[in-house]
């Protein structure tokens, strides 16, 4: 996914319809899924690993993959994206280096499967986020800073 070149906005939009598809999907089958990972670990997924090496990797992919996206074309990033972007990493620098040593894991474990879907996801995440982000940095002119929806976003993320 990574060597992609332009796409066109129709395959994007394809794409994250499916995206968007799947969740829905997914959705109803994991109210009745209990994810064999924290306090209902288990090995039954497969092979596991400890869970704090297991969150770094499922989750550090994200910020290279977003990064990549944002920034592979030299577009000018206008200053809300690159605020986009800043609350973006802080919320994963949280999700990888903050959190995972913070759980007490008491030396359980995580299947290597979820660690596989939860790449996936967050593969996925940071290409729609960057991409969309590094081809439309132009939509978000300086104005988005008084928007309703920005000031309402700041509050959410913030709280």
């Amino acid at each position: 996914m990574l060597f992609l070149g332009m796409i066109s906005e129709t395959i994007f939009n394809y794409l994250l319809y499916s995206w968007i598809a799947l969740a829905i999907i997914i959705f109803p089958v994991l109210l009745r899924i209990t994810a064999p990972y924290g306090r209902h670990t288990s090995n039954s997924w497969g092979p596991v690993i400890n869970s704090r090496l297991g969150w770094v990797l499922m989750e550090i992919p994200v910020i290279i993959v977003f990064t990549y996206f944002l920034f592979r074309n030299n577009n000018p990033i206008s200053s809300p994206v690159l605020v986009f972007y800043g609350l973006f990493m802080l919320h994963y620098f949280n999700r990888i280096f903050i959190f995972p040593f913070r759980i007490k894991t008491n030396g359980k474990k995580i299947p290597i499967s979820i660690i596989l879907l939860a790449l996936f996801f967050n593969v996925s995440n940071g290409f729609f986020n960057g991409y969309w982000f590094g081809e439309n940095s132009n939509l978000y002119d300086n104005s988005w800073f008084s928007d309703p929806r920005f000031i309402l976003g700041l509050l959410i993320f913030f709280t």
